[in-house]
């Protein structure tokens, strides 16, 4: 596996899956800029959830999201540093057909990034079905579709997806995989699923899916000293 390096679209200084105040996580987007810029990032993505997964932590979890500042994203400007920052979005497919949530908290953005991702608690069909889900969305959005989350994590449904399946799509369509640091350090990887998208996918992004500003810190290192070790 020793050209995965090759297949990996961004750096260690490059993170396009960041979680803010807005959905889930505990940093402001104002932290995670300045943070980045002491780390020397390039550029990075705050890629909150959607409105179906954010109501889900609302009702749920008593998450309540940030909601104030939304209209103002329009014009933010990055006062801190020279950090490249983007405002995407994490997609959930939420059923076995095409349907996948399409609103957010930053509303209609210019330059939006897609990440299609799966929560169990948010997918309304039978969870044996989500391969089926996927490949349905994939076909109907794939021209919408930057990135596919981490597909492999016990957690949210991993044991379903049919990687195979899933890998073929996805290059069939030239849609990268994320290796995602934040469940691989959790333990939550199935590691044949892990390895055979590492060894197939024809582009990954490695991300860390922070959701503190401590995910961000180690530059996603365990994921690259993996790699290095395959």
């Amino acid at each position: 596996m020793s050209n995965i390096r090759d297949r990996i679209l961004n750096d260690e200084f490059s993170d396009f899956h960041i979680h803010s105040v807005f959905s889930d996580g505990c940093a402001t987007i104002e932290e995670i800029v300045q943070y980045a810029g002491k780390l020397w990032m390039k550029e990075i993505a705050i890629t909150d959830h959607d409105d179906v997964a954010v109501e889900y932590l609302e009702k749920k979890c008593h998450i309540k999201p940030a909601w104030g500042a939304r209209y103002a994203l329009r014009h933010r400007e990055n006062v801190h540093n020279d950090v490249i920052v983007h405002f995407w979005v994490e997609w959930d497919v939420l059923n076995e057909n095409w349907e996948c949530c399409f609103t957010c908290q930053w509303g209609e953005l210019d330059d939006q990034f897609i990440i299609l991702s799966v929560h169990k608690n948010n997918y309304d069909s039978d969870l044996s079905s989500v391969t089926k889900g996927f490949l349905n969305a994939i076909e109907q959005f794939h021209d919408k579709i930057d990135c596919i989350w981490h597909p492999y994590d016990v957690n949210q449904l991993g044991e379903f997806i049919d990687i195979r399946a899933l890998v073929d799509i996805a290059n069939s369509y030239d849609i990268p995989l994320e290796f995602n640091r934040w469940t691989f350090n959790k333990w939550r990887a199935i590691e044949d699923k892990l390895l055979y998208m590492l060894k197939n996918a024809k582009k990954i992004y490695v991300n860390s899916d922070a959701h503190n500003l401590a995910s961000i810190k180690s530059l996603r290192k365990s994921c690259y000293d993996f790699i290095e070790s395959l």
